[in-house]
């Protein structure tokens, strides 16, 4: 016959097993979201002095509310900046339109796209 203790020792069991596969899929899809969010994806659309910023023109007739560029020297951020009608769009939405976790770096809607006002928020 089995006891108690056995049945509760199983659901225990049971429930740690079922904790570790949330976890180990948690880790797997971060690690799908951070692949779908590096800079490597978007050089061949980073502008070039050297060859006219014709991949960045193809950029933005993909998507019209693509209107610059950020690349911080040194560090791995290199990336699009977009600017939609409210600042919710691309929270979720990458540069292409898509729907993205991680999002896309965006102008505030009530900044000027010619980067000219006194605060700029990305």
């Amino acid at each position: 016959m089995i006891r108690r203790d056995e049945i509760v020792d199983f659901v225990v069991l049971i429930i740690i097993l079922l904790l570790i596969a949330v976890a180990v899929y948690d880790i797997w899809d971060s690690g799908q979201v951070y692949q779908a969010a590096d800079a490597a994806r978007y050089k061949i659309y980073k502008p070039s002095q050297h060859e006219g910023s014709v991949s960045f023109k193809e950029l933005q007739d993909m998507n019209l509310e693509v209107i610059g560029w950020l690349d911080v020297y040194g560090k791995s951020i290199d990336y699009p900046i977009t600017q939609g009608d409210d600042n919710t769009k691309y929270v979720n939405t990458n540069e292409f339109g898509d729907y993205s976790l991680s999002g896309a770096i965006f102008l505030d809607y009530l900044n000027s796209k010619n980067f000219q006002d006194f605060n700029i928020i990305l």
